[in-house]
């Protein structure tokens, strides 16, 4: 979704088109994922691969505390809209 947000920042195509990029993201991302857990965590795992040099340092340490607000309040986003 960040990729998508860059793209349209960076004027490579319209807002408009970015529902159907949103739409085509997250219609690869259910037939993938099971959950927005598992999403979350291999979106994770990719970063620390990508970035970490393949240890667990800040990047992974920076998405704890989103992954569990988001895991763990009534409210949040995984909470209120389904993945599926």
């Amino acid at each position: 979704m960040n990729f998508v947000r860059w793209v349209v920042g960076a004027r490579y195509f319209e807002p408009e088109e970015l529902v159907d990029a949103v739409l085509t993201v997250s219609k690869r991302a259910r037939s993938a994922y099971d959950s927005w857990e598992d999403y979350s965590a291999a979106d994770t795992l990719g970063r620390v691969l990508r970035f970490d040099e393949e240890s667990f340092g800040h990047f992974y340490e920076s998405a704890l505390v989103p992954q569990r607000l988001l895991a763990e309040d009534p409210d949040s986003l995984w909470r209120t809209i389904p993945f599926r």
